[in-house]
């Protein structure tokens, strides 16, 4: 299997993507042996979240039944496992290996690499994960639906995409206009990231890259942040300064389930999600029908109820 980052130096990477220390980092050693540790690590991660769960169960005076026996018995399963690998990696074997179409290997999980620092990262996916991604996705489209715009646009997916800096990148959803105005880059302009509740610096990262114009390209980046140790999702919206060259805020919502309750921060009366039509379809609105999209408060418990309900099922599945 492959061999992890040398000790002395194992926080470098970590560092680098501003990700905790206790991300495992492993010099890469082929295609084969990369699945290997992705599975054992995935297992391992899946095992940490149902620990997790199970914590949160008892905190709620639910019942939890631990069905491990299919899991391959790893270390620490405190709830507290990252659903991040580091790979070290030269730029002519990651492109041999995971951009050759002909390879065609399949593993669970989103990629980024850097060719200036030989830093192959692998974001696990959790069921709970690609749910969040869908719930979003039918959320946003049945806003468009109402103006009759939900044709419009393009749904990139997981798509691979190269920033301008020459890293690769894969996000967790992503939308554009499907006949985006002369000039405007074949690319999201909306870009979604989902993450664990011990990843957000790395999750406020990925959100700076989306929308740097000279990596990204995106108008807007949306991270969606589900803790795994209690009923919350935080939602956080990104886009780019241009006058101070960096990523501002714009907009933060915090979702939390109390006592059978869905409740909101007290400081949004009314809480909701909206995406500018100009930020999405890369174009200002042309007549009555177009306007900003927004998700009501309603969509976000709707929104937040699908995500904890995969959180459930996956716990007693």
């Amino acid at each position: 299997m492959a061999e992890l980052y040398d000790a002395a130096t194992q926080h470098g990477p970590q560092d680098i993507e501003e990700l905790p220390p206790s991300v495992k980092v492993y010099h890469y050693k082929g295609m084969d042996d990369f699945c290997r540790v992705v599975s054992l690590e995935h297992n391992r991660l899946y095992s940490s979240s149902r620990a997790a769960q199970c914590t949160r169960a008892r905190a709620m005076g639910e019942i939890c039944e631990g069905r491990h026996n299919h899991l391959i018995t790893l270390p620490q399963t405190d709830g507290t496992q990252s659903d991040h690998i580091i790979f070290i990696i030269q730029p002519s074997t990651f492109i041999q290996d995971f951009l050759n179409p002909i390879i065609g290997h399949r593993f669970h999980g989103r990629i980024s690499f850097s060719p200036k620092t030989n830093i192959l990262v692998l974001k696990m996916a959790l069921p709970d994960h690609s749910q969040a991604t869908l719930a979003f996705e039918d959320t946003l489209k049945m806003a468009l639906q109402q103006m009759d715009l939900h044709r419009a646009i393009f749904s990139w997916g997981n798509a691979r995409l190269t920033g301008g800096d020459g890293t690769i990148k894969e996000a967790d959803g992503g939308w554009s206009p499907r006949r985006p105005p002369r000039g405007a880059p074949k690319r999201p302009s909306v870009v979604l990231e989902i993450a664990s509740s011990e990843t957000s610096a790395k999750l406020r990262r990925d959100a700076h890259y989306w929308v740097d114009p000279a990596r990204g390209q995106a108008n807007m980046a949306i991270g969606v942040k589900v803790f795994s140790t209690k009923p919350q999702i935080t939602i956080e919206q990104w886009e780019w300064n241009s006058q101070h060259f960096r990523a501002i805020q714009k907009a933060c919502l915090t979702i939390t389930k109390f006592d059978g309750k869905i409740r909101f921060d007290p400081d949004q009366p009314t809480p909701q999600l909206l995406i500018p039509f100009h930020l999405l379809f890369r174009r200002a609105a042309e007549n009555n029908r177009e306007r900003d999209i927004v998700f009501p408060t309603q969509d976000l418990v709707e929104f937040a109820t699908v995500v904890w309900e995969m959180q459930s099922e996956n716990l007693h599945a």
